[in-house]
Formats: structure tokens, sequence, C-alpha cells
């Protein structure tokens, strides 16, 4: 589990004053508070710290309520709104460690980024796998095939057509190796 540095603050959650907030440390508690039901009466609610659910990513989301209708929230979003202030258009909340797991939702852990510096981050540390080359999940063709298409193009006379046929590909596949657009990494 993340061990803090810094001493717990707590901030209300935006759009949700008065009924939840949320520390940057990463935690989320609901307020005390009143509301009144369908039938007219009053129900008192005693606050509480929440707990997390652990979703797809790796990502810690909680549900807030307020006014009968509930809502799936980010708590790393959540932290960076009440915190820094609203997401710019074009970013996305990262997470410096990388390390959702642990549960390290910390303001000193997470900073707006742009989407292209968060897909490069996550491939750098190895978040997101190499999709390169044959490595893709839809690439018909292999390293190896690539090699061989390629000397096929530069030593023989076959058409595009042909080899495409040979490997089962498309012949725009073809011509995308042919001009060193696709798979450019091989290239001589």
């Amino acid at each position: 589990m993340y061990k803090p540095t810094t001493k717990e603050e707590w901030k209300p959650v935006i759009n949700y004053e008065n009924l939840y907030e949320v520390s940057n440390l990463g935690a989320v508690k609901s307020l005390d508070h009143i509301t009144i039901g369908r039938s007219g009466r009053k129900h008192r609610f005693n606050g509480r710290l929440l707990k997390p659910c652990l979703v797809k990513g790796g990502y810690h989301r909680i549900v807030l309520c307020k006014n009968g209708k509930t809502k799936k929230k980010m708590i790393h979003v959540l932290v960076m709104e009440s915190f820094i202030g609203p997401k710019p258009k074009g970013t996305d909340v990262i997470h410096l460690e990388h390390v959702k797991v642990n549960g390290n939702n910390s303001l000193e852990n997470l900073r707006y980024a742009t989407k292209s510096c968060n897909m490069a981050f996550k491939y750098d540390d190895g978040t997101i796998p190499n999709q390169k080359g044959g490595n893709g999940a839809r690439s018909k063709l292999k390293e190896k095939d690539v090699i061989k298409i390629k000397k096929l193009l530069k030593e023989t006379n076959i058409l595009q057509k042909e080899i495409a046929e040979i490997f089962n590909v498309a012949r725009p596949t073809i011509s995308l190796l042919a001009t060193g657009k696709n798979w450019s990494y091989l290239n001589d």
C-alpha cells in the first residue's frame, strides 16, 4: 500500500459539495447529510470513508450519489479536479508511477498530460506492450514474412499482386512495404 509523505488534506468533490470530500492522498469520504425521500420523509446519513472498486486497467473507482442519481467516478480524476482544477481539454490524468493497483492516487503522483504524452509514457514503462510490426494483434504478417517480401520486391520481377496472393494479404499492403511506409524499421 502507498505510504504518504505529506499530511492529508480534504477538499469538496467538485459538483458534490456538502456531500463528499476527497483527500490529497486519494481517499474519498461521504459527509453527514440529510436527504428527503420520495415519501417526503427525512433520512439522516452519517459520513464514512468510501471503499473504492478496482476496475479494468487497475484504476480505482467509487460511486457518488446526488439527488437520487448515482455516478461512477475515477478517484484520480476527483483528486486532480478538487486540488488542481478542471481537466484541460485534450488531456488525461496520468499516474507518474503507473502503479495504480497499490492505490497511489495521491496528488503528488498525478499530473495532467496530453493524450499522446500519456500513451508514450505507457509504452516507455511497459504498461502497454510494444505493438510494432508483427506484435500488433491485427497484424497478418510477421517480421520474417516482411523480410521475405522485401527481398522478393528487390531481387525479382514478381508483381505486387502475386506477392500479395502468396502471403494472403491485400495488394496495398505490399505497396506500403515497397514504399517503406509500413515496417519502416526493417528498411535497408
